[in-house]
Order: C-alpha cells, then structure tokens, then sequence
C-alpha cells in the first residue's frame, strides 16, 4: 500500500450546492441550504466586521459588544431572554473574528420563528445594562489574565505586533485597561455604527424553503433601518524587518517558538499553491517540520505550521514547543526548512499526500447543511469567486512541485522573519545571539530590553 494512489487524488470537483440569493432593500441578503432530513434548522448572520474595526484607543469595544448583545434588550432583560432560549431550545453563539462576526442559532424546524423573534430583537435592539456589561468586563479580565500565562497566546501575540505593526491587523489581542475603559456609552455608539443591515448576511441551513427564508426575515429584519456598514478600506501592511522577540517566563523547562512571515490575501491567485506549500513544511504529522524536530531530532511532541489568511493580507507561522536546552538549534532548524522550501523542489509524493490532505478536509468541511454555509459566507465575505468551491479540488490537484517552490522563493526567500521565542530567558538569550538584536518582553507585553545582556 505504500505506493498507492492517495484517497482524494481523483477528486476533480465537489458538489456544492446552488444556493439562492435575495437581497432586502436594506441591504441585507438572504441565502438558504434546504435540507429536510433532520427538523432542524440553523441561522447564521455573518457580518463584515471584526476586530479590525476597534478604535485605536480602545480593542475591546466590539468584543464586549458581541459577548454582551444578548443580555438586554429594549423589551427584555438578560434573564428573560435565557428563559425563552432555555424553554424553545435555541442553543446561540456569538464570535467576533479579524474581519467578521457571526451570530447563530440552531434550533428545530417548529420553533424557528421564536428563535428568529429573540435573535432578530438583540441584534436589532440591544441596550448593553450596565450590570451585565460590568459581568462581562470580569469575565473577560480572568480570561485575558489566564490567557498571558499561556505561552502559545503569548507567542502569537508578538508575532502579531511585530508582522503587522501600525495595522489594523496587528488588533489581535486586547488590553486589560481597555476593558475597564470600555463604557455603556461607547459599546452603544461602536455598535450602532458597525452592526447595520448593510453588507450582513442571514444563512439559513436545514428543513427550511427559501421562500419560507426570505418571509421570516423580512418579518423579522425587514425594518431593520439601513446605514453605512462598518467594513474597513485599508491597505496591505508595509514590509517590516527580521524582529527576534524574547518573552520572558521565568524558570521555564520550555520554550515556546513561533516564527511568523507575511504571506498573501485569501484571494490572492498565489493562496492555492501555497497551501500546498504549507502543508508540505508542516501541515500534518507527514510533513517536513515534524519529521525533523520530532522524528529526527526528539526535540518536540509536534512541531507543524499554519495559515492565517485575511482580506488583504496574511501570516504563514511555523512552530513548537521544545526543552529550554535545545531552543537556539530548533530555531535554526526551522529557518533552515523555510530555506529548502524557496531553494528545492518538493518530492512528488510529498505534493500528492497534500493534495490529499488538503481535498480530504475540504469534504469533511462539507458534511453538514450548516457547515456548508460556514463555507459560503467564508466565501462572500473574503471576495473570492462563486465556483471557488467546485473548482477547488481541480486547482489544487494541478499544482506541480515547481509552482510550490516558486510561490515558496516569493514568500520563504523573500519577506523577513518574526522570530518569537517565549521561554526562560536566562536559559535561551545566549542561544538566540547569533540571529541578530533580541528584544525583550515581559508577559503583560512591557518592554524589558532591547539588547543582549
């Protein structure tokens, strides 16, 4: 079986449903997946707006708004609107992401209407109480305190700030002050200008017609009135330099590596290939980084990389976990696989394993009514083509080893690296020397020092 032909490999498109469309005179757009086999319908109403669209003084504002939307409204308090989600089974979620934010709720096909009825009322008409503002202010500061002693939030926050600095990206993360900053009045103001009708969209998935869709949403959104929506303009980041940032967690036994470079936007026609270039370095247990610092070298449980793909922009991150005594060498190590991918040719069958890799999580991103339409308001919000999905398996199966090392030259053997290290800093410093000035970082994101002692 060693050289059989990969599971995915014939795959050459994929049967992504058509999926009807209408538009309200505010702007919102209605979509529908009918499927009947299970009483079960979902509601996701995807915005274009994320955490790219905080003022500069204050990142909290939009995640306090999204925690805190169902907690009041102008006919219902917090506890109210946990009663009747409790008693019609209406299980919700709220997420807010870089360049979005999604609202969902799943409920059975009888009670939808009372589940679109308590939805549409906190989207359309929130009130943020102050006393349960001041809860989620609490909530969110134990999270954010537990967050800074976690070595992985802590890399990923460097590599952030030091890849995108003075862009809205750079928005990853939130200062404890600003919560406590965030007031009643602001959340309000923030909320109201970015939350609109305008470039939103409903997705319903499940036993539901689209007809029935465009009914219940007109009922219950149609009067929502419609203004300017909060999506952003902006630029791709400028170019920044090789930054060696230290986050010192003292008496550490490991260290945590993260070595970030700027990638590509989403739509980018590059993206494709370079999927397939990521999953060579270290998209699974097969893939280059693994077999070297694990399988070769024993210096890690896993080590593996990873894109983060926005709409003008990206990051490919490349990372793990080692002993303290070995940090310098696995750095090197991995910035010598960053140097094979722009200077050699993949092998054939590291290509086909990823080609498998990548068309066998893209079916299994398609098993569910409500996963399918996570994929399309994926698809809408980033701008990429109505047969991206169909076409995907075709595009991804015509990449050959010379289009993954040439999309490699261009990211690999051009940009300039990140290279975040959390980890003891007594232990580590003397092993990062060699790659240039080291700043260093306490855990709460101060400064400590910009040299080698």
């Amino acid at each position: 079986m060693k050289n059989a032909r990969p599971v995915a490999a014939g795959i050459r498109t994929v049967n992504f449903p058509e999926i009807p469309e209408e538009r309200l005179p505010n702007g919102l757009s209605i979509l529908t997946i009918e499927d009947r086999r299970f009483p079960i319908v979902s509601v996701q109403v995807a915005f274009p707006v994320g955490r790219v669209n905080n003022p500069d003084d204050n990142l909290s504002l939009l995640q306090l708004a999204v925690e805190s939307v169902k907690e009041g409204t102008e006919s219902r308090n917090a506890q109210t609107i946990a009663d009747q989600m409790d008693y019609w089974s209406i299980h919700y979620s709220g997420e807010l992401f870089m360049e979005s934010t999604l609202h969902s709720i799943r409920v059975l096909e009888k009670h939808l209407e009372q589940g679109l009825e308590i939805l549409s009322d906190f989207l359309m008409r929130p009130v943020f109480p102050e006393e349960e503002l001041e809860k989620t202010r609490e909530r969110w500061a134990s999270l954010l305190q537990a967050q800074r002693s976690q070595s992985d939030f802590l890399a990923n926050e460097r590599a952030y700030l030091a890849c995108f600095d003075g862009h809205p990206y750079s928005k990853n993360t939130i200062p404890i002050e600003h919560l406590r900053q965030a007031s009643r009045e602001r959340l309000l103001e923030n909320y109201a200008r970015n939350f609109t009708p305008s470039g939103a969209i409903v997705l319903f998935a499940g036993a539901i017609r689209h007809k029935d869709s465009v009914r219940l949403v007109r009922r219950f959104f149609g009067d929502w009135s419609s203004s300017p929506g909060g999506r952003m303009d902006y630029s791709a980041a400028a170019s920044q330099p090789k930054r060696i940032v230290l986050v010192e967690r003292p008496s550490s036994v490991q260290s945590r590596i993260l070595i970030a470079m700027r990638a590509m936007a989403v739509s980018d026609p590059g993206m494709i290939p370079f999927r397939l270039a990521n999953q060579v370095l270290g998209g699974s247990a097969s893939a280059r980084l693994f077999l070297k610092l694990r399988e070769e070298k024993g210096y890690t449980y896993g080590a593996y990389s990873r894109l983060k793909t926005y709409r003008q922009d990206g990051l490919t991150m490349a990372g793990a976990g080692v002993r303290s005594d070995v940090t310098g060498e696995a750095v090197d190590d991995i910035l010598r696989e960053f140097n094979r991918m722009a200077g050699e040719l993949p092998s054939d069958e590291e290509v086909a394993r990823s080609q498998s890799e990548i068309l066998g999580a893209l079916i299994r991103q398609m098993e569910t009514p409500s996963a399918i339409g996570a994929l399309e308001l994926r698809r809408r919000l980033f701008g990429l083509p109505v047969d991206y999905y169909r076409t995907l398996p075709a595009a991804v199966q015509q990449v050959t080893p010379e289009a993954v090392r040439t999309i490699s030259q261009g990211i690999f053997g051009e940009n300039q690296p990140a290279i975040i290290v959390v980890g003891d800093r007594k232990a580590v410093e003397k092993q990062l020397r060699h790659l240039g000035e080291i700043e260093v970082f306490d855990a709460r994101g101060k400064r400590v020092s910009t040299r080698s002692e």
